[in-house]
């Protein structure tokens, strides 16, 4: 119902942004699934600074341990 189709279903604008609302006090950003965040929080599309930092430090630390870290599956 994102992107003006709720018109389609009958909704008026004041409904569906009541609805949205009520939706986002109900589900934090934090407790919403990735794929439905942009329906709930679209203002807010971009990544957060914590994960950017999680995935340079993942990152680093492969490489410092090296490619080998994965080589046979027994070792995973």
């Amino acid at each position: 119902m994102s992107h003006g189709k709720h018109r389609e279903f009958g909704l008026v604008n004041s409904t569906y942004t009541r609805f949205v609302q009520q939706l986002c006090r109900d589900f934090p950003r934090e407790h919403v699934p990735v794929v439905l965040t942009p329906l709930f929080y679209p203002e807010d599309s971009e990544v957060a600074a914590e994960s950017s930092v999680m995935d340079t430090v993942w990152g680093s630390q492969v490489m410092e341990i090296g490619y080998t870290l994965r080589a046979a599956r027994t070792t995973c």
